[in-house]
């Protein structure tokens, strides 16, 4: 009997955290983002990362909302007419240098070629996963849940990617769920 209600506790445990962990995916609710512009249906999302150091501390993620769809400088645009200290240059389609005043720090990066850059890349989910896109901004189009990302590089380096965006330090659901059921699991075998 004891056996049964232990395998039965176990198996509950398993299903319950498989389950929770294909509804708990990687979202945009579990990213920090800095602020959101504008007004729409859907939601896009702006990642930079700063060079030299290119930590968690100089990685920021930004939001955007728009109907219908729009492109990356669209995106770039967006954040920058919110106007809470984002702000970046472009020449003939190329991105020149982004900058982003967060309290009394100022991030910046300026294009040196060919000795740095930025790389473009892409996501579709939240910056999870990262495409390294050779196309121009001014010809991607995003729509809902689609993320661009922007990594400052200190010389030609064709395998770094923005870093997945900053989530907050919470455990997810499934891994608190199975912790419990785990001790509770514990604490009935000690009974019997």
């Amino acid at each position: 009997m004891k056996r049964t209600i232990l395998l039965i506790a176990a198996l509950s445990a398993a299903a319950l955290l498989f389950v929770c962990s294909a509804v708990g995916a990687y979202d945009l609710g579990q990213i920090q983002i800095e602020f959101w512009a504008g007004a729409g249906a859907n939601e896009a999302l702006l990642v930079v990362d700063f060079w030299p150091y290119n930590g968690q501390s100089d990685s920021f993620a930004f939001g955007c909302r728009f109907d219908g769809s729009i492109t990356g400088f669209e995106l770039l645009d967006g954040v920058q007419a919110a106007n809470q200290g984002f702000s970046y240059a472009q020449d003939q389609g190329f991105l020149k240098g982004i900058w982003y005043t967060k309290g009394e720090t100022t991030y910046q990066y300026v294009d040196g070629w060919p000795d740095s850059w930025f790389a473009y890349c892409t996501s579709e989910d939240y910056g999870e996963t990262w495409t390294f896109d050779w196309a121009v901004p001014a010809s991607r189009t995003l729509g809902d849940g689609d993320c661009d990302g922007w990594s400052a590089q200190p010389f030609i380096d064709w395998e770094t990617e923005p870093l997945k965006p900053v989530t907050p330090l919470v455990p997810e659901p499934a891994s608190v769920t199975a912790l419990a059921l785990g001790v509770a699991a514990a604490l009935a075998r000690r009974r019997w």
